[in-house]
C-alpha cells in the first residue's frame, strides 16, 4: 500500500471537551475510553492539566481531549 493510499484511509478526529468544573467531563472522558483514563472526584478543579484519551473503532479514531473547567479566578 503506497504513502497515498494509507492517508485516504486513515480517519482521525481531535475531540475538546470544555464545560464547567464538575460537570462529568472526565467521566465521559472515561466512559468513552471504557477505562478510567482520568481521575474522577466531586472536588472542582480536580483536573489541572489537559488529559488525552485516545479511542479506536473500525471507523477510525478519536482524540479526547479533557480539560480543565472553565471559571472565574482571581490570578
Amino acid at each position: 500500500m503506497s504513502e497515498n493510499q494509507m492517508q485516504e484511509t486513515q480517519k482521525n478526529a481531535l475531540v475538546a471537551i470544555l464545560g464547567r468544573p464538575s460537570a462529568g467531563k472526565s467521566t465521559f472522558l472515561n466512559t468513552a475510553c471504557q477505562e478510567p483514563v482520568a481521575i474522577v472526584s466531586p472536588v472542582p478543579q480536580t483536573t489541572r492539566n489537559a488529559i488525552r484519551g485516545i479511542v479506536n473503532t473500525s471507523f477510525g479514531q478519536l482524540v479526547f481531549v479533557d480539560t480543565p473547567g472553565y471559571h472565574e479566578s482571581e490570578k
